[in-house]
């Protein structure tokens, strides 16, 4: 399952073994219907905070990959979307057109879509044409009228409005950084294991999924801090949870109590902790260490680790 929780429209990438079984939206819209006309079998459009399921059919040791960039052509029309709305509650408000939510606004903004120079824009997936050919002073006249028309021509050359609808996704800092940009393996592999080896972690990518995904997160943590290996550890920990780990030196073979989940904890941490006990000669645990799993910028990783005895 991915969740969007950028504040922009993604384009989903993915490999043939994997499908979409279900797309989590917080309401869709016109903006969001246009855009995945344009997207291909193995891509779907996840708006803001959206989210989407996948079904994935893998063979043992076969992977799929799932890739992320930012959907401008979603973004222009989800643009579009907002400024469509902005015009029909500012006519609404001036006593020039009918309410946001009715029939007839709805109306207004399929017409004006289907105009032609806007359609054309829509229908080639133009990024830099889309808002600019759906605001022209002639296609608002033929869809609000000439009132309507005059009305919102000052509002449409206002600099802080034409600023946003043409230039918001040039001035895009995540696209310059390239963090709209995520690429994830998901690979098929024994997760049930007393030892998760150092080359299968090597392999491992966390992400957000049921106690299973912690369970080997955690295990990979663990091996990793055995070996000594900071490079595997890096792959599930932030740095400070890294350094904390390897202040201290690990012993005997410990046991693997589980992971358990904090609801307190789940609105600013995942809530899962995953703990290993060394066991005690007198029947009693001493030392342990435990992993706790939270998400920084869409990526899982431990982000404390907890030591006992």
């Amino acid at each position: 399952r991915l969740v969007n929780n950028r504040r922009y429209p993604l384009l989903v990438s993915h490999g043939s073994a994997a499908t979409v079984i279900e797309e989590a939206s917080a309401g869709l819209d016109l903006a969001q219907v246009l855009s995945r006309v344009f997207t291909l079998s193995n891509q779907v459009t996840v708006a803001s905070r959206d989210a989407v399921t996948f079904g994935v059919d893998l063979d043992a040791d076969a992977s799929v990959r799932f890739r992320s960039e930012l959907d401008g052509v979603g973004y222009s029309l989800a643009q579009l979307q907002y400024g469509i709305d902005l015009f029909v509650t500012i006519l609404y408000r001036f006593g020039a057109g009918p309410p946001p939510e009715s029939p007839e606004a709805r109306s207004l903004v399929v017409q004006l879509l289907t105009v032609r120079p806007c359609a054309e824009a829509i229908a080639e997936g133009n990024v830099g044409s889309i808002v600019a050919g759906c605001f022209d002073f002639e296609l608002l006249r033929r869809t609000f009228g000439l009132a309507g028309a005059t009305l919102l021509a000052p509002i449409i050359t206002a600099t802080s409005l034409l600023s946003f609808f043409r230039s918001a996704l040039n001035g895009f800092g995540d696209v310059i950084r390239q963090r709209d940009e995520y690429a994830i393996r998901v690979i098929r592999e024994n997760t049930d294991t007393g030892g998760a080896d150092l080359e299968t972690c090597r392999r491992s990518t966390p992400v957000i999924g049921d106690t299973g995904v912690f369970e080997l997160a955690a295990r990979c943590l663990y091996e990793a801090w055995r070996a000594g290996d900071r490079e595997v550890a890096a792959q599930f920990a932030d740095p400070p949870a890294v350094d904390a780990m390897f202040a201290f030196a690990p012993g005997a073979a410990w046991d693997f109590t589980g992971c358990s989940q904090d609801a307190a904890n789940t609105a600013t941490w995942l809530g899962w902790t995953c703990r290993f006990i060394e066991p005690d000669p007198g029947g009693e645990h001493g030392v342990g260490i435990g992993f706790t799993f939270v998400a920084y910028d869409d990526v899982v990783v431990v982000g404390s680790v907890t030591t006992q005895g």
